[in-house]
């Protein structure tokens, strides 16, 4: 540097975190680590899921997370890479990919399941779809990624080695140590102890089940049970768990198959994991599974029904199994139905709905409250522990899990992880990581987005609205036809829903006649003669007559005709 220059300061190279989805809440995973400067950060995305809803609002069965932000900075994305292959981490590929149209990376079991959503949604021709392999490394811009294989519900799940030039991260994705699984062999405990050895700057994990005490347990344990369950019973056994749950489809079929039953696919989703499945080399020595016509043959004491609902839902195959006029495949009396899954919060009175149903066609339930018939694919407290003793983070931040769970997470890893920092974010907390500690620095814009058909819509667009206000509130539609003098020609129609007996409409429509012709009587020359402005004079006085009849405050449409000489 030449004598009497300046030297200006360097920007600084930050390292950040946000999550716009799957932080105080399970499910709609989407995380973004981003490197550089803020005026030209780089960014690497972590999946892109859905969640499915609770009834709120009502009619919305999927959210997905809202990206503007990843939108505004989409010059910068290097690509998203994938963990694994279950909908909370995939799902929203199709609705939103196009919005930043960068390269996806997945195993090859998830670009198998990735490539049917994105040729249903006709954009599978745009996309560059990219594989990821154990230990393999993939470089993109300032991340060197390393996918480490682990145990989950599914094949081909990762943990992500996120290497930059700030430090190292340890992405989790959703996992478990499992000693028996049915699937994969996974990374063992000393490569992770190795891998701590490099140095873990931040260690990103899965909170789902750190309320659970002990370990979660591993799939290979469940077969002795459902084989005694299984042979112990003569007439047909159906069992209903998460279609995306390849492991327990993998535990299921060869416990039927044992026991000398065949089994019977029900349901859309499981006969298309299957066929994934089956692509990729996996289910080699399990027969196919049947269709139920192909399955009249059998009699009930050789069937084995694996079927999707098992979370209660209506539309499900076991809900539609219930209310069958298939004597075939409809549940009958001595039958078995075992729930093979834990009940997602929020829908313990749907399931409880379908299990009473179950119990009045003389069906025997079982759940794993009876029997052990299901093991969670998510680490319980003991394992996240021994996770980080191998590990040895700096830093933790807890992801995937409500805030309670995050909580609990964040005290865990300083108390006990030997963290030196754990950080608690919300969705769109942008999460500055340094050696010298973490903060948040901003918050980005974040939301959801709901899937309504194969339309994405804000929650807040007159769609969502009116439909809520529609459920809750009721809905009127009044017909009023008038000559030219503006005289009523007859009694004004109405078409009502939820608000109304048919019983009532004679007197509510009596009593809007007498309301219209008084409004007409006083309104202003301008506003009788616009249409809009008279109908919406109409309606500000019908609705109130309504809120005050019924105490709703109801939808009123006026479709006004206006008859000449």
């Amino acid at each position: 540097m030449k004598k009497g220059s300046i030297k200006m300061a360097r920007k600084p190279k930050d390292l950040v975190f946000v999550a716009l989805g799957g932080v105080g809440e399970i499910g709609m995973n989407l995380y973004a680590y981003g490197y550089g400067p803020e005026e030209n950060r780089q960014w690497l995305i972590v999946d892109m899921g859905i969640v499915f809803g609770n009834g709120h609002p009502p009619a919305v069965d999927v959210f997905l997370p809202d990206i503007s932000y990843l939108e505004s900075v989409k010059d910068n994305v290097q690509a998203i890479i994938i963990t694994h292959a279950h909908e909370d981490h995939i799902g929203a590929l199709p609705y939103l990919w196009e919005k930043l149209g960068v390269p996806i990376y997945a195993s090859p079991f998830a670009q198998t399941l990735i490539e049917h959503k994105l040729k249903e949604a006709d954009i599978h021709k745009h996309v560059e779809l990219y594989n990821i392999e154990a230990d393999r490394p993939v470089v993109l811009g300032a991340f060197e990624v390393i996918p480490v294989l682990t145990s989950h519900s599914t094949v081909e799940p990762y943990h992500l080695l996120i290497d930059t030039p700030a430090g190292k991260v340890f992405h989790s994705g959703d996992w478990k140590f499992d000693n028996d699984p049915v699937t994969q062999k996974p990374i063992t405990k000393e490569r992770l102890k190795a891998i701590g050895d490099e140095g873990i700057l931040l260690l990103t994990c899965d909170s789902t089940n750190i309320l659970e005490q002990g370990k979660a347990g591993g799939e290979g344990e469940l077969k002795p049970h459902l084989e005694r369950i299984i042979a112990e019973n003569e007439q047909a056994v159906y069992v209903t768990c998460f279609a995306s749950n390849l492991a327990r489809m993998q535990t299921v079929a060869e416990a039927a198959q044992k026991c000398g039953r065949v089994v019977i696919a029900e349901g859309a989703s499981i006969k298309r994991m299957e066929s994934a499945a089956r692509e990729n080399g996996y289910f080699s020595h399990i027969q196919p599974f049947l269709t139920s016509k192909e399955a009249e043959k059998y009699p009930r004491s050789q069937r084995l029904v694996l079927c999707t609902g098992s979370q209660g839902e209506p539309r499900a195959a076991l809900g539609r199994l219930i209310f069958s006029h298939n004597q075939y495949m409809q549940p009958q009396k001595g039958d078995t139905v075992i729930f093979s899954s834990k009940i997602i919060p929020g829908n313990e009175v749907r399931v409880y709905r379908l299990q009473n149903q179950l119990a009045r066609l003389g069906v025997h339930i079982i759940t794993d409250h009876d029997e052990k018939v299901h093991v969670s694919g998510h680490p319980n407290k003991a394992e996240v522990l021994e996770l980080y003793k191998l590990l040895r983070p700096r830093f933790a931040l807890p992801v995937h899990g409500e805030y309670r769970m995050l909580k609990a997470h964040a005290d865990m890893a300083l108390q006990e992880g030997g963290c030196a920092q754990s950080l608690i974010a919300e969705n769109g907390s942008l999460v500055r990581i340094a050696s010298g500690g973490m903060e948040i620095i901003d918050e980005v814009y974040t939301g959801r987005l709901a899937l309504d058909g194969d339309r994405v819509l804000q929650l807040d667009s007159d769609i969502i609205r009116s439909r809520t206000k529609a459920l809750y509130e009721g809905f009127l539609v009044l017909t009023v036809a008038m000559d030219a003098d503006g005289n009523l020609i007859e009694q004004p129609k109405i078409s009502s829903t939820g608000l109304m007996e048919d019983t009532e409409i004679p007197s509510v429509c009596a009593d809007l006649t007498t309301i219209i012709d008084q409004e007409f009587d006083n309104v202003e020359d301008d506003v009788w003669e616009d249409d809009d402005r008279l109908a919406e004079a109409l309606r500000i006085v019908i609705r109130r007559y309504i809120s005050k009849k019924y105490n709703k405050r109801s939808i009123v449409r006026i479709h006004l005709i206006r008859l000449e000489d």
